[in-house]
């Protein structure tokens, strides 16, 4: 009767070390997802909203310059605003390649349609063009950059808490697989110990 009690709790204990070593393993899994969240988390950060609120700055600078010299007349003028929008050109090209929320994507297109509407004012700077004629599609594209800069803001932070979220989910995680291992630790002592005390009998027995 004794043997047949002991050998149940065996059969109890090998069952809840299968089941704490799947637990483990699951954790371990979600942990190592935790890991690449955060991975891509940090990285959205940098790629996706600290350099695309570089371009956004250096875009609103660019703009400023070419508002204070648009209607100014001459060669070299005209080569610096050629070099100002192949600037410009090449900082819309890298910020298109970044993520871009709906909302983001939204007063992009705004954006690029008041600056398309500025340089074709620009390009015909000579047909009598004032510059009360500019100020419209300027304002419609610093407005925008504005709306942009805030995205950026916005979705920075949002990431900022999910990584927040992360690590403190892996630090529970980190705190139950140790909780795991130390019962996983027990429950093969008390086995070791029950299996002990069988041979002991067996021996007795003999």
């Amino acid at each position: 009767m004794k043997a047949g009690i002991q050998t149940l709790s065996k059969r109890r204990l090998l069952l809840g070390l299968f089941i704490i070593f799947v637990i483990m393993l699951l954790n371990n899994f979600s942990s190592r997802k935790s890991y690449l969240d955060l991975e891509e988390n940090m990285t959205s950060i940098y790629h996706d909203r600290l350099m695309p609120a570089t371009f956004l700055f250096r875009l609103n600078d660019l703009l400023y310059q070419k508002q204070l010299f648009h209607l100014s007349e001459g060669t070299l003028v005209s080569e610096q605003v050629n070099n100002w929008n192949r600037q410009m050109d090449s900082i819309i090209h890298a910020y298109e390649k970044t993520y871009l929320t709906k909302t983001e994507t939204y007063y992009w297109k705004e954006f690029r349609q008041h600056l398309n509407a500025y340089n074709a004012l620009e390009t015909s700077v000579r047909a009598a063009n004032t510059q009360e004629d500019f100020l419209n599609p300027l304002s419609g594209a610093l407005t925008a950059l504005r709306h942009l800069n805030e995205v950026q803001t916005t979705e920075g932070n949002l990431l900022q808490r999910e990584s927040e979220v992360i690590v403190k989910q892996s630090v529970v995680k980190f705190y139950l697989e140790i909780s795991l291992l130390l019962i996983l630790c027990i429950m093969a002592l008390v086995l070791v110990h029950y299996s002990g005390r069988n041979m002991h009998f067996d021996y007795s027995r003999n």
